[in-house]
């Protein structure tokens, strides 16, 4: 026989734990909590890691322009159109993104292309600035489109052998 049980005892069950009614939550919002904190390092982690890699797309980008303008057969600053349209194509292979009035492209030394001087070389650079230029688009929900740094976007190179006219 089974004893009876008695007046003062109550029932528990296996799987229930004895807390007190203040901590049901308790557990739910440190989670909240704790997914929050998380789930903003991680999305502001990615958009570090996009705007180094657009950093490193853009440097690149302005490289080959500056070789795509370095190979043209003009070389005077009257023709500037042609290089800047020949390293604006070049460059939007690399940032899609990228309008004309956001490079800007010079010949050294300034004023060349007259008889008694020729011109050396290009200079080939990205604008970028809080409110106009190049920008890495944001895609979290939380983050702002940041400028790329000027200085570090621009190059210049020597004129090569001339391969195609501009």
């Amino acid at each position: 026989m089974i004893p009876a049980l008695g007046r003062n005892m109550k029932k528990t069950h296996f799987f229930r734990l004895s807390r007190s009614r203040r901590e049901s939550g308790a557990v739910a919002v440190e989670f909240a909590l704790g997914l929050l904190a998380f789930m903003t390092l991680l999305l502001g982690s990615l958009q570090a890691m996009t705007y180094a890699y657009q950093l490193g797309m853009a440097g690149l980008a302005t490289e080959q322009g500056a070789r795509a303008a370095a190979m043209c057969t003009t070389r005077d600053s009257a023709s500037l159109a042609g290089l800047h349209g020949r390293a604006l194509t070049v460059m939007q292979g690399y940032l899609p993104g990228l309008q004309s009035g956001e490079i800007s492209v010079t010949v050294q030394p300034t004023g060349c292309g007259s008889s008694s001087q020729s011109c050396e070389g290009v200079t080939l650079s990205l604008n970028s600035s809080m409110n106009s230029g190049y920008q890495v688009p944001a895609w979290a929900p939380f983050a702002v489109s940041m400028p790329l740094p000027a200085a570090a976007l621009r190059t210049s190179r020597p004129f090569e052998m001339p391969v195609t006219t501009c």
